[in-house]
Order: structure tokens, then sequence, then C-alpha cells
């Protein structure tokens, strides 16, 4: 079964730099209101939902002009 193993965020919405490594079990995200739950699962969806094509203006980064998405096979 295929999994997430890791995700890289840079300058997408409240992040400026994040790292998070999963596991291939189960995983829980916990925080605080407005601390960037949603955010992580939004930005999951995104790289989840285009596939093999990972584009900037494809992927909506048009309000965050220096974020990027990657996707490793």
């Amino acid at each position: 079964m295929q999994y997430i193993k890791k995700l890289k965020l840079f300058n997408f919405k409240r992040f400026r730099k994040f790292e998070v490594e999963f596991s291939s079990e189960t995983n829980t995200i916990i925080g605080d209101n407005e601390s960037g739950k949603s955010s992580i699962l939004q930005a999951i969806e995104r790289v989840a939902r285009t596939g093999k094509r990972a584009g900037s203006k494809f992927l909506g980064c048009a309000s965050y002009p220096k974020c990027k998405f990657t996707r490793s096979a």
C-alpha cells in the first residue's frame, strides 16, 4: 500500500518552512485552533489531486507567490 512518508511545506499559508514525517500506520494531527492542521490537509489534498503534475499555478499557489509543491515517486 502506498502512503505519504514525508510532507515539506515552504511558504504555504502560515508555514514558511515545515516538515513532518508520517508513519505507515495511522497518523493523527493535533493542535490548537489556527495552528495549521487544515493547511496540512489542504497541502496533501492539492498534491494528491494533481497526480504527477506539480506546477505552482496549477496547484493554486497564486495567493502564495513563493509556495512550492512537489511530488516524489
